[in-house]
C-alpha cells in the first residue's frame, strides 16, 4: 500500500485540489472534503481490447460488467468501484405521524368480531395504567427506555399502545421497529431531526431485535441520550434472561423503567370491564373460565378459524363433529361435559347432525387430543369438564358461536336431542336444559308460518300406534300427555334412532 501511495502521489502540493484546504505532505485524505490525496489527474486513456464485444441486439442494454484482462493500457488508469446497498435509514421527521398508526400496525392482537364490529374493543383501564403514565411522560419530555413486562397474552402491546395515545400529541413521529430492523441505523435517522418535534421508537417484543453480541444495547443507550422516547415490550421470561449479568443488553436494561402485567385482573379491572359497552368484552367475563381475559379475547381468532378449517374437505371430520357437539351443548345452556357416550348418543344415535353426519366409534382418542391441544400456549377447542374425563368448548368458542350470524340456528330436534341427553344421562341441569327447550319451541311461529315441528323432517312424528316412551320415562299415547312429560316438550317428538 505505501509503495502504491508513492508511485502515485505527485510531490510538492500542500493543498488540496478540490477544496484549497491546507494539507501536509504525508497526508492521504484530505480533511476539510474528504478527498482522496495524491491521485493523478484525469487524463486520456488509450485501451485496446483484443475482446471487443459485438453489437448489442435490438432492445439489449449494455451490462455492468467489463472485462480488461486481455487488454493493454497506455496511460495511468484510476479503477472506481460503486457499491449499491441498501439505502440509509428515512429521516425521521418523514416517520409515520401517531394520529395515523394503528394498533394492528403496532403488533396488538385482534379479537373477534362479526356483524362489522371492530377488530379492536375498546381499551379497558387496567391498575398499571397510571404509573405507566407517568414513565411514558417522563419519557416524552426527557428520552429514555420504557419497557411493559407480562406474560404471553397478558395484553403488553395493547397497554403500551393506549398509554402512548393518551400521553403524546397526535403529529409525534413514531418508528415502528419490525422484527429485523437494524436498530444500529435509528440514531443515524435522527440526526438533524427538528428539535421541537417529538420521536418515538417502538420495539414490540424487544427479545425479537436482541442478538448475542449486544449490538442493540448501544443503540438503546444513545436513543435515550437523545431524547427519544423508546416504548418496548417484552416477556418476563425474556426480561429475566437478560436483565441480569454483565452483558452489554443487561447494562441498557438496567437504565430502563418497566411496568409488569398479568393475566390475571382485579376486582376492580373485571368491574370496569363489566361495564363496557361491547359485547366480547362482556362475553369475557362471564365466559372466560380458568382463562384470563386477554387470553380469553387474544385466543379467540385463532380457534373459530381453526375451527373453521377442521370441516373442510380433507380436514378433521371427527374432531369437528366433537367441538360442534360441544359448542351446542353450550348454546342450549348444559354446563356438563361431554363424554364419548354422550357425543355418541348425540350424533350418531339421535342423529342431531342429520344421518350424514356419523362419528366414527369409539371416540378417536387422536382427535380429542387434537381438539384438547393449546393452542398459542393457552386453550385448545376443547377444555376439561367439571367431571373427570369430561370435554367442554372453549368459552371464546361459545360466545363467537352465539354472535356469529354465519352459523346455523338451532333446530327444534337439536333441542330435543340436547333435552332427551340431559335427562337420559341424569345431568345436574336437565330441568333448566328441558325448560329452555320448551320455551324456544313455544316461541317459534304458529301462525303465516307453518309449526317447526310439523315442518323439520327431523321433528316429524313417527306412527302413533306403538306406545312411546318420553326422555323423561313416561309412555304415552296422547300428544297431549307427551307433551307435558317429555322434558323437552314438542320437540321430543322426533324419532330417535
Amino acid at each position: 500500500m505505501h509503495k502504491f501511495i508513492a508511485d502515485f502521489r505527485p510531490t510538492g502540493h500542500l493543498a488540496c485540489p478540490s477544496c484549497a484546504t491546507s494539507v501536509d505532505r504525508d497526508d492521504i485524505y484530505c480533511g476539510g472534503c474528504g478527498d482522496v490525496l495524491g491521485a493523478p489527474a484525469a487524463v486520456p486513456v488509450s485501451v485496446t481490447s483484443r475482446d471487443a464485444p459485438g453489437p448489442l441486439a435490438q432492445g439489449e442494454r449494455p451490462g455492468d460488467h467489463v472485462d480488461f484482462r486481455r487488454s493493454s493500457f497506455h496511460a495511468p488508469v484510476i479503477g472506481v468501484q460503486h457499491n449499491y446497498g441498501q439505502p440509509g435509514p428515512a429521516s425521521a421527521d418523514s416517520w409515520p405521524r401517531l394520529g395515523d398508526l394503528r394498533g394492528r400496525a403496532l403488533g396488538v392482537r385482534p379479537v373477534s368480531s362479526f356483524w362489522g364490529e371492530p377488530d379492536l374493543p375498546p381499551y379497558v383501564p387496567r391498575d398499571r395504567d397510571a404509573e405507566l403514565d407517568r414513565l411514558v411522560a417522563r419519557g416524552l419530555r426527557e428520552g429514555g427506555l420504557v419497557v411493559v413486562t407480562g406474560e404471553p397474552l397478558s395484553g403488553k402491546s395493547a397497554t403500551a399502545w393506549a398509554a402512548l395515545r393518551r400521553n403524546a400529541d397526535a403529529g409525534a413521529r413514531l418508528f415502528n421497529a419490525h422484527p429485523g430492523t437494524e436498530p444500529r441505523e435509528l440514531p443515524a435517522a435522527l440526526r438533524g431531526r427538528d428539535p421541537a418535534g417529538t420521536h418515538v421508537v417502538w420495539l414490540d417484543d424487544l427479545e425479537s431485535h436482541i442478538d448475542e453480541r449486544g449490538l442493540v444495547a448501544g443503540p438503546l443507550a444513545q436513543l435515550a441520550h437523545e431524547g427519544v422516547l423508546v416504548l418496548a415490550t417484552m416477556r418476563d421470561t425474556a426480561y429475566e434472561a437478560h436483565r441480569f449479568g454483565d452483558l452489554p443488553m443487561a447494562r441498557a436494561l438496567r437504565g430502563a423503567r418497566t411496568v409488569d402485567l398479568t393475566c390475571d385482573w382485579s376486582e376492580t379491572e373485571l368491574a370496569r370491564l363489566a361495564q363496557a359497552e361491547d359485547p366480547r368484552l362482556r362475553d369475557a367475563v362471564r365466559r372466560r373460565g380458568e382463562l384470563g381475559v386477554t387470553q380469553f379475547l387474544a385466543a379467540g381468532p385463532e380457534l373459530w378459524e381453526e375451527r373453521r378449517r377442521a370441516s373442510r374437505p380433507g380436514g378433521r371430520a371427527d374432531g369437528h363433529l366433537l367441538v360442534r357437539a360441544a359448542i351446542d351443548a353450550a348454546r342450549c345452556g348444559v354446563t356438563s361435559g361431554l363424554s364419548p357416550r354422550t357425543w355418541e348418543f348425540l350424533i350418531n344415535v339421535r342423529q342431531m347432525y342429520g344421518s350424514g353426519c356419523a362419528l366414527a366409534t369409539p371416540v378417536s382418542q387422536e382427535d380429542l387430543d387434537w381438539a384438547a391441544k393449546p393452542r398459542l400456549g393457552v386453550s385448545g377447542l376443547l377444555v376439561p369438564g367439571p367431571e373427570k374425563d369430561t370435554w367442554q368448548a372453549c368459552g371464546t368458542l361459545v360466545a363467537d358461536a352465539i354472535r356469529c350470524p354465519d352459523l346455523p340456528p338451532l333446530t327444534p330436534h337439536l333441542w330435543g336431542s340436547m333435552a332427551w341427553m340431559a335427562a337420559r344421562y341424569d345431568l345436574p341441569e336437565r330441568d333448566e336444559v328441558s325448560r329452555a327447550a320448551r320455551e324456544w319451541c313455544g316461541s317459534r311461529p304458529r301462525r303465516g308460518t307453518p309449526s317447526p315441528r310439523r315442518s323439520s323432517p327431523s321433528c316429524r312424528r313417527g306412527p302413533a300406534t306403538p306406545p312411546r316412551r318420553c326422555a323423561g320415562g313416561a309412555r304415552s299415547r296422547s300428544r297431549t300427555s307427551e307433551r307435558r312429560t317429555c322434558p323437552g316438550g314438542t320437540c321430543c317428538w322426533s324419532r330417535a334412532s
